[in-house]
């Protein structure tokens, strides 16, 4: 009979530098937020295998290259308490990588918070390490968790007459490198993040000689060209020249992001007040994210306004701060109910917004008066 016992090892997630295979390629963990549009992992669809320990489940999480097993240990009565962690594609633990789970609510609906751990993974003939973390939910009988790998690769790429070192961050988490954003209408399916460092007249973000963060997929503008990036199965990379007309864009704000899904391309952008080259499209805006230290403003849904990018021109997209407040008031029947949203200077709904404490702000406040400026009603709206 198979148990399934995991000892609890905590290791921190910091930058690792792995032995560099021929060529000077290196693999780096790397925190998976690093990403353009990072979304966690979510695994759900637990089960309790044979023999397995009363209070420990497992789930097979799909890859290209094997399955990643990922097991909960709930055994005593404080909820969960390890996540162990098997990449070998067995689902056997023999070896297991196990992370201690911080608990942040206990009870009924039980959130807790991984404690970082690297795992070591091989992929057509590399040996290399990702650095895992994640969050743990149960509620009732149902557990999921969100877990979240970073690693990158890391070499040299030739562009034109220059050599430039180029990152390439696994942001789909399905641990390959080279997989492309993929347009679907309007919307689109993520893939890799690729950063190119000391790439001078980029326009890109930042300016001047500053890393260039794009989606893996996208042209990228160096040096005053286009090239299109791609990778080989084992890992070397090559830009290959495009011929695109080229337009920019700017927003007024020190520090920002976001993606443009166009009718040919999905371009990641961000950066400062400078503008940007983009190849010419017809693009909408979503996921624009600003922040001002720990400030933040998120906006994830995609704008209705398409803006049109033209060959020699400059776009200047009002975008992100100044916030407004927007009533949203529902009758039915005798009953109304109040309400509030938060909008960005291009209308996009705000789903996030954080104050320079960190915190987010106050709920608005109501107020309702008749036709004489008579108060007749007031009360603080809550978050929900």
């Amino acid at each position: 009979m198979v148990r399934y016992a995991f000892s609890v090892v905590l290791l921190a997630l910091c930058t690792t530098v792995q032995a560099a295979p021929p060529g000077g390629l290196k693999f780096k963990t790397v925190d998976p937020r690093t990403a353009l549009c990072h979304t966690p992992l979510v695994v759900e669809k637990f089960s309790a295998p044979a023999g397995a320990n009363p209070g420990v489940v497992v789930c097979a999480v799909e890859m290209p290259d094997g399955p990643v097993h990922v097991a909960i240990d709930s055994r005593g009565n404080n909820g969960p308490q390890a996540v162990a962690l098997d990449f070998t594609g067995t689902g056997e633990f023999k070896q297991p990588v196990t992370s201690r789970i911080n608990a942040i609510q206990r009870g009924a609906n039980f959130h807790g918070e991984m404690a970082p751990v690297t795992v070591k993974v091989q992929r057509n003939g590399q040996s290399f390490m990702v650095g895992v973390m994640g969050s743990v939910y149960r509620s009732g009988d149902k557990q999921s968790v969100d877990l979240q790998m970073g690693v990158m690769l890391e070499s040299k790429c030739t562009f034109g007459e220059r050599s430039l070192v180029v990152e390439v961050i696994d942001g789909d988490q399905n641990l390959r490198f080279g997989d492309k954003t993929e347009l679907q209408g309007r919307k689109f399916k993520i893939g890799d993040t690729l950063i190119i460092r000391g790439a001078p007249g980029s326009g890109a973000p930042g300016g001047g000689a500053q890393p260039i963060k794009v989606l893996f997929g996208q042209p990228v503008f160096v040096d005053g060209k286009w090239y299109d990036l791609t990778i080989s199965d084992d890992f070397e990379l090559a830009a290959a020249p495009l011929e695109l007309e080229t337009g920019q864009i700017q927003v007024a704000h020190g520090d920002w992001s976001a993606i443009l899904v166009g009718e040919k391309y999905v371009i990641g952008v961000g950066g400062d007040a400078r503008p940007i080259n983009v190849p010419v499209d017809t693009y909408r805006v979503t996921r624009y994210e600003e922040r001002v230290g720990p400030a933040l403003i998120s906006c994830q849904g995609q704008s209705d306004r398409a803006i049109a990018i033209t060959a020699g021109k400059l776009e200047k997209l009002e975008l992100g701060s100044p916030i407004a407040g927007v009533p949203v008031i529902f009758q039915k029947g005798d009953s109304v109910t109040i309400g509030a949203k938060l909008v960005d200077a291009s209308g996009l709904a705000v789903s996030e917004l954080r104050l320079p404490s960190g915190r987010r702000p106050p709920p608005p406040i109501v107020a309702i008066f008749d036709a004489t400026g008579r108060q007749l009603y007031m009360a603080t709206l809550e978050y929900g």
